[in-house]
């Protein structure tokens, strides 16, 4: 049995998980890893595995600050190397997913089958209508639907 980490498991749901997830689902995720509302303090021993094998003398660190310094570095933690290398660029990732459904929510003409309905009812009403007594292509899903759609405008040319 594998045992998850409540930010590996978010993670692998909302930008990893190989098996089709209800889009419902896959934007929970996605949102809960855009607002980063998860614990990313679930490391148990990664502070172990990074500290120095020799740790340096206090009259080293004292030597080096001044007065601003100190009192900037209080204040500032630098990340952990897990935080950097996953967390923080799965939460890029998943706020770079969150604004590209955004932006492609409010465009139009999406699918490749309402373009080329549009082009072939154009070369349609070019040529003339009544010249027309079939439209041949491939199978793709994207021409089948093209075809369908034309099919409702000319139900006299038949799709091939």
């Amino acid at each position: 049995m594998v045992s998850w980490k409540t930010s590996e498991m978010i993670v692998h749901l909302a930008l990893q998980c190989p098996k089709p997830l209800p889009p419902e689902v896959r934007a929970l995720y996605l949102e809960i890893l855009n607002n980063e509302s998860f614990d990313n303090n679930d490391d148990d021993n990664s502070s172990k595995q990074s500290k120095p094998y020799k740790q340096s003398k206090i009259t080293n660190h004292v030597e080096q600050l001044t007065v601003t310094d100190d009192k900037q570095r209080r204040c500032f933690q630098v990340p952990k190397r897990t935080i950097l290398s996953t967390t923080m660029i799965n939460v890029e990732a998943a706020t770079i997913i969150a604004e590209m459904k955004k932006k492609l929510s409010n465009e139009t003409n999406l699918t490749l089958g309402e373009f080329l309905k549009n082009e072939i009812i154009k070369v349609i009403e070019k040529v003339d209508a009544e010249k027309f007594c079939s439209i041949v292509s491939d199978h793709t899903s994207n021409v089948v639907l093209a075809k369908n759609l034309v099919l409702t405008k000319y139900p006299y040319i038949f799709p091939i």
